[in-house]
Formats: C-alpha cells, structure tokens, sequence
C-alpha cells in the first residue's frame, strides 16, 4: 500500500482525534457544570429590570441573544441583581415579569433560568465526539 502523505494524516488526525476529543471534552464540562449547579444553587423568583440585546460573536449562532438582568431577595432580605443569557425570548421575558431562576448566593452576579437543562446538548456533543472519535481512530490505525 502507498504511504500517504503527511499533510493529509496530520489532517485527519485533527479532524477525526483532537477535535472530537475536544467536544467530549466540553461535554463533560457541561455535566459537571450541571451537577455542580444543581448542588450549590437555590431557587428563587427573580423579575426581569432589563433586556439588552448581545452582539453575535463568532462562536454564536446567527439566532439573537439577550442578557437578561434579573432582581431578587437573599435570604437575608437583600435585594441583589444578576444576570443571565439566553438564545431567545421564547419564554415570554418581558420587562418587570417573573420567572424562576437558580441562584448561587455565593456568586450572585450569574444566574441561571430554571427548567432549562444543558444535559441533552452535553450527551449529544459526548455520543458525537465519540463516535468521530471511534472512526477517525480507527482510519488512523488503518493507515498504519
């Protein structure tokens, strides 16, 4: 069998091994961002005191983002404000409304919206690394 060239394993070696690990990689990170999340927050109503509308980085989609400035009570009585993103105004968040949200007191500037769950993007990007992974490994071991 004719060997192939460099350039062209070194290609599929980054295609088909780094990045997918790189994508498993991020999905744990999401998992235990859950799990970590699910622990250390609390849940509280917060209303909505502004919307600002996020410019689209490069990461992003071409869906519009919002940053969303929620007001709500510590424990001890306190009124604190945190923040949050989201993809899209779907869920009806209109100014000066409330909504659910998850609150770490310790770190009260980020919050997270109740009810939506990261898990199914976590497993989709694990089950997809994974198996490019499997196949690109498996090219890769079949060149040698």
């Amino acid at each position: 069998m004719k060997e192939q060239p460099v350039w062209l394993i070194a290609l599929i070696f980054v295609l088909f091994v780094l990045l997918p690990m790189g994508y498993i990689w991020a999905g744990i990170k999401l998992i235990y961002k859950n799990i970590r999340l699910s622990q250390d927050a609390d849940l509280v109503v917060g209303k909505v005191v502004e919307i600002d509308e996020v410019l689209p980085h490069l990461q992003s989609t071409p869906a519009e983002k919002f940053r969303l400035l929620f007001e709500f009570t510590s424990p001890g009585g306190e009124v604190l404000r945190g923040e949050t993103q989201t993809a899209s105004l779907e869920n009806n968040f209109a100014l000066h409304s409330e909504h659910e949200i998850l609150v770490n007191f310790d770190r009260p500037a980020t919050v997270f919206i109740a009810g939506k769950s990261n898990y199914p993007k976590a497993i989709a990007m694990i089950v997809i690394g994974g198996v490019v992974l499997f196949a690109g490994g498996s090219f890769m071991l079949s060149l040698s």
